[in-house]
This record gives structure tokens, sequence and C-alpha cells, in this order.
């Protein structure tokens, strides 16, 4: 099966579960290919282009400027060429919905010059699958369409007010949606999805390259660690406030950056804490790895923001268990799908450092049986968050929906139609530099 991986930005440095994901389809059998509608960050470029499934995104600037002309070339483009005046019909009827971001996406497509076919494409985030959705209506990809829902796409208040009517769209004319968890999957119901193309798709980690080991520590400090942006739903100052009630030796070391960092380190400050929190910044996921293997605790205290955003299953709490790391995270989203509380890890409330304080002193007192629980976590790890398990799943369903050797695509009215797969026909997407 020929999958394409469509994803607004890529690659992403806090997004390598797309590449993960893409691993696990290929060595599950699928020819796998990632687009990025826009150009990610082009230091990851080079370091990902050995491990990573072929990746290509379209020649177009990101200013303004270029995408104004991106789109006027399409128009042109649409006065004496058939296929670049569907394009162009629906680039309008994109803009007449609101939703500029597509119309410029079938503009930079377009300029590919040729119809990006596959069997099945995997859209991650629902805004990505609305867009992919308007891509397929304009003859530039074709394939049945899956959506992966993570988090802030269906939680943000102001992102699902204003992409509700096309998610209605989307739930009626995509093939399957996956939400991260089954408190998203409900969510995605309420408002209409039908519960029979919902598929609950774990990201889920690869195990091997996160070897079980506890770590006997000669140490007398506590080692914690929190890996994630800082922004408001990681609930950084959380874990911060907690390190003011904990009485026990313990040492918080914080990797990522953000809009937040700076009133997260006057935080640390402010309260006095900041000989026993260590702020590192960005870190290649390499060095975070390697910083599992030296920490007693991971802890992700994550909140719903101001904004109403969520998490979705935090792969960086999949890492850690998989690790043999202890977890403490919050009752928040889909992360008690995740954590067995005093099982598989630890759960606290949102917003609660006192009660986050009572459980890290717990730890480092000895009161529970670490060994057990980390066993535990590693169990839950390998049974349902597999990413090899997941990606087998999901081929499994897209197989399905495909019908075997069939390719869905797209007519001119947009109605979806099956068009037999005849070995050789279809485009392969090749590596570029762009």
């Amino acid at each position: 099966m020929r999958i394409l991986i469509i994803a607004q930005r890529f690659p992403v440095l806090s997004e390598t579960f797309i590449i993960e994901q893409a691993r696990a389809l290929r060595d599950a059998g699928a020819e796998v290919s990632i687009l990025g509608l826009t150009r990610g960050d082009d230091s990851l470029v080079r370091a990902i282009e050995f491990e990573c499934p072929p990746f290509v995104s379209p020649r177009c600037g990101a200013s303004r400027a270029a995408k104004m002309l991106a789109v006027a070339r399409l128009a042109f483009r649409g006065l004496y060429n058939r296929r670049a005046h569907r394009a162009c019909r629906v680039a309008v009827q994109a803009v007449r919905g609101g939703h500029w971001a597509a119309a410029v996406d079938i503009a930079r497509v377009s300029s590919m010059n040729s119809t990006l076919q596959y069997d099945a494409l995997v859209a991650h985030f629902g805004m990505v699958g609305v867009r992919a959705q308007y891509l397929r209506d304009a003859g530039l990809v074709s394939g049945a369409l899956a959506t992966v829902f993570h988090g802030h796409d269906v939680t943000i208040d102001k992102q699902v007010e204003s992409y509700r009517r096309q998610y209605l769209r989307l739930f009626a004319r995509g093939q399957l949606f996956l939400p991260v968890s089954q408190f998203f999957a409900d969510r995605i119901q309420d408002w209409g999805c039908d519960p029979v193309k919902i598929h609950v798709g774990r990201m889920g980690v690869d195990i091997d390259k996160f070897p079980f080991s506890r770590r006997d520590s000669s140490s007398t400090t506590l080692n914690i660690l929190l890996v994630g942006r800082m922004i408001e739903k990681k609930g950084t100052e959380y874990a911060i406030r907690a390190m003011a009630y904990v009485t026990s030796a313990a040492k918080l070391t914080i990797v990522g950056s953000g809009q937040l960092e700076n009133s997260l380190r006057a935080l640390a400050v402010e309260l006095k804490v900041e000989s026993r929190v260590c702020f590192l910044g960005a870190q290649p996921h390499k060095k975070v790895r390697a910083l599992m293997h030296e920490t007693d605790v991971f802890v992700l205290p994550s909140v719903t923001a101001s904004d109403g955003d969520m998490e979705g299953v935090p792969v960086a709490l999949m890492e850690a268990m998989a690790s043999g790391v202890i977890t403490i995270s919050s009752r928040h989203s889909g992360i008690p799908e995740l954590i067995d509380h005093g099982v598989s890890g630890f759960l606290v409330n949102e917003r609660d450092s006192v009660g986050l304080a009572k459980v890290i002193d717990e730890i480092a007192s000895g009161v529970y049986n670490l060994t057990e629980i980390a066993a535990n976590a590693r169990l839950k790890i390998e049974a349902r968050f597999n990413s090899r398990i997941e990606a087998a799943c999901l081929l499994d369903e897209l197989t399905g929906i495909c019908n075997g050797n069939h390719v869905f695509a797209q007519s001119d009215d947009g109605a979806t139609r099956i068009k037999v797969h005849q070995s050789g026909e279809l485009s392969r997407l090749s590596q570029t530099d762009t």
C-alpha cells in the first residue's frame, strides 16, 4: 500500500511522532512518503534525511507576497489549463469558506505539476485534514483520507469554533478519523462524526529504541526530568511550584523552550528554588534519551490552558514509561488512559503543586514498590502504546477502506469514486531539498 502522510510543516522538532509513524508504517510493509504543506526546520532536514521516508514540500516562499504570487500564478494557469482551472475553482471555494490557507496549499501543490496519487492519505491534525480534503477536491492528491486528531485541533476554543463547519464537511467526506485518545473520540462523535469511521489511533513509541532499565542510583538526590515546550498546557509552572513544597533532596531538570521560558525562570527565582531547578533549553531527541537514563522520575503536570488547549496523550510520557522511569502526570485529557494511578505511574489533579510535591516526597522516601510500577508501565507501553502494533492496525484499517488494491480518487464534482490501481501507474514522491 502506498501512503502519503500530510503535515502542516515538516520536519518540526516538536512533532517527531510523524517521523516515528512513517517509519513504523514502512516497517509494516507500506510504501510511505511525507508531504509538508510548508517547509519545516531546515536544521532538521539533514539530520533525518537518511532515516526518514521520502519527504517533500512545495517550492514557495512563506511571505505573504510569495503566497499571493503563487495564487496569482494558479489563476493565470487556470485560464488555459484544465487541471489548473479545477484547482483554481476549488481555491476560490476555500477562500469563500474563510480558508485562505487551503487556497495557498492548492496553489503550492499545483505547482508540482502532477497529481500525487496514493492508496491512502494520513493527515496529522484536524485542520490539515480539512486542507487535505480541499487538495482532493482540487484533484491534486488522491487516496482515502484518514485524519489524526492530536489535541489543540479539538480543544482550543477559537480553532474549534472557526473550523467547526469545515470539520462537519470533513466528517462527511473523509474515510477514517484517528483521535489519539478515547477522550477525543467521544468529543468528535459528539460533534457529529459517524462512530463507524472513528478508530482510536495511539501514536505509540518504538520500544526497541527505549530499552527498559531501572536506574540503580547511589545518589541521595532524586533526579526529576520534565520535557516539553514552555507553553501553558504543559504545566511546567506547577512542577516548579512543587519544588518549593518538596522536603526531600530533589532536583528538577527542565528541557524545552517557548514563550513562557523567561517567566518560568523568574518564577524559580521568586520561589527561591533556582538552585534546585535547571533549565537546559531545547535539546535534540538523542540528548533527551540520554537524560532519561540519568533520571529517577519523569514529571509532566499538564493542565487545560486558558484558551482551552489540552494535551492528547504525550509521547514523552510513553518514552519515559518504556524506559523504566517512574512517571507523574495529571488527570488531564487522555493521560489517564496511559497511566493507571499507583499501578503504572502516578496522577495528580491539574494545578495541584502540593499534591505533586507529596507524591515526589513519597517516592523519595520509599513508600512505593517502584520496581513493580516501572515493570507495569513497560508492559502497558508494549501492549497498548507500541508504534509497531499501532502501525500494523492502521495499515489493516486503511487496507480495509481501500478494498484491497483499489485507490480512492475524486471526481470533478468532488464525489468519491473508485479507481482500479494499475501497477506502475502511480507516481512516487522523491526526496528533495525544497
